[in-house]
């Protein structure tokens, strides 16, 4: 049965990719969501998923595309929005330099001295000793690095704009180098893989608005995302490296098995979802989890760091995986239920498909919010990017950002 799901799957995603420039978003939602359960099929193999699971990708790939299908209507792209170059690079720049704020006082007040790194053994040291911290509850936190984080993010999602329209390829690396610092010194990849994305879907949102398309992927952009997962993957290493103080076989081995993990999300959603379906009585919280960063600001509901504490265990490959990353849909299902997590993507399906109809009139509206809904299907199978209030102030400052840098209004 599974198999079939997954080739009614694997239908869906070809002709949304014949009309991904009309149904972009549900597009790449249906992709997105196709590679996550063929990487997850591959990595644990002996793993039986869950019928369950299978429905709910595809009816949410269907839901969200049927929201786009009645939201968008084929119009003729006339944006004439143009945008400064220098102020945007003056902004990225900016940015980028708020940015280095975020490690640099984060190691700072968790009494670590910056001269510490010079030293690539120092390095290995600081690396183990923040990651335990933060395993631990220990990591010091301050306002000052919270706000500078929203600076991490801002920098690639600006960076990926800018070059999209002024072939700024050198910007694309400043942009990440906040974020690579975070994963050099404190071991945290997520923040690391966010400013990818960002980086990404902000260039897609571009060429979306603006050339009423997506761009162009050429055989030296293949490679050069080959070349992005080999440096990805050495990090990995490097992040053992500095746990464990040495290479080799034993090293590498535990990379592999450290990558599978990136895929464990699947297999400990579907275990949680199987057993809300066994339950006859469920509670709903109506969209406090969903938008958890809102709910914290305005003192609804707290939340707690990671969200969900209850960890799944599960046996495959003769290892043991565990992990406590429930995707997006736990988010959905605990605020709105099964079915009506459907209707909540559908909503998306259709804001994305009505906005992307009047694109021409608010050109700048629609690139944040095409950005939004995008890396909202990038991070999904994490959490909710609205359960975080950086990421809310990352698109909020991206829209000003660009209303600063844009040279006139388009007639």
């Amino acid at each position: 049965m599974n198999l079939i799901l997954f080739f009614t799957l694997s239908i869906l995603s070809y002709y949304l990719y014949k009309s991904k420039e009309i149904y972009s978003l549900s597009f790449l939602y249906t992709l997105f969501w196709l590679f996550n359960i063929a990487f997850s099929e591959i990595f644990f193999r002996d793993y039986h998923f869950s019928t369950s699971l299978y429905v709910l990708i595809i009816l949410s790939s269907f839901s969200i595309f049927m929201g786009e299908l009645i939201g968008v209507k084929k119009v003729k792209n006339d944006t004439q929005t143009k945008f400064s170059k220098k102020t945007l690079l003056l902004l990225t720049y900016l940015s980028v330099a708020i940015g280095f704020v975020f490690p640099i006082e984060s190691l700072i007040i968790n009494g670590i001295s910056i001269e510490t790194l010079l030293s690539f053994q120092n390095l290995l040291e600081v690396n183990n000793t923040m990651a335990v911290a933060r395993y631990t509850n220990d990591l010091n936190t301050s306002v000052i690095s919270q706000i500078a984080l929203v600076f991490v993010y801002l920098a690639p999602l600006l960076a990926g704009f800018t070059n999209a329209q002024f072939k700024a390829r050198k910007l694309l690396v400043i942009s990440l180098l906040p974020s690579l610092m975070v994963l050099l010194t404190q071991n945290t990849k997520f923040v690391f893989i966010c400013a990818i994305f960002l980086l990404v879907i902000s260039r897609f949102s571009y060429f979306l608005v603006f050339k009423g398309r997506f761009p162009k992927f050429k055989l030296k952009h293949i490679v050069g995302a080959l070349v992005g997962m080999l440096v990805f993957y050495f990090l990995v290493i490097f992040s053992f490296i500095a746990r464990i103080g040495k290479l080799d076989e034993q090293v590498l081995e535990e990379v592999n098995y450290k990558v599978a993990f990136y895929f464990a999300h699947l297999p400990t959603f579907d275990d949680w979802l199987v057993n809300y379906l066994d339950k006859d009585i469920h509670f709903h919280e109506y969209g406090v989890k969903t938008f958890f960063g809102i709910a914290n600001t305005l003192g609804i509901a707290e939340r707690k760091a990671g969200i969900f504490d209850d960890n799944y265990y599960f046996y495959s490959n003769g290892r043991e995986f565990h992990s406590n990353v429930y995707t997006v849909f736990r988010y959905h299902i605990e605020d709105f239920g099964f079915w009506g997590t459907f209707v909540f993507v559908f909503i998306l399906g259709f804001i994305f498909g009505l906005l992307k109809s009047k694109m021409y009139r608010f050109s700048l509206l629609a690139v944040v919010v095409f950005s939004c809904l995008f890396f909202y299907v990038f991070n999904s199978y994490v959490s909710s990017i609205w359960a975080y209030m950086s990421f809310i102030l990352v698109f909020i400052l991206f829209y000003l950002s660009l209303f600063i840098s844009k040279k006139r209004r388009y007639v």
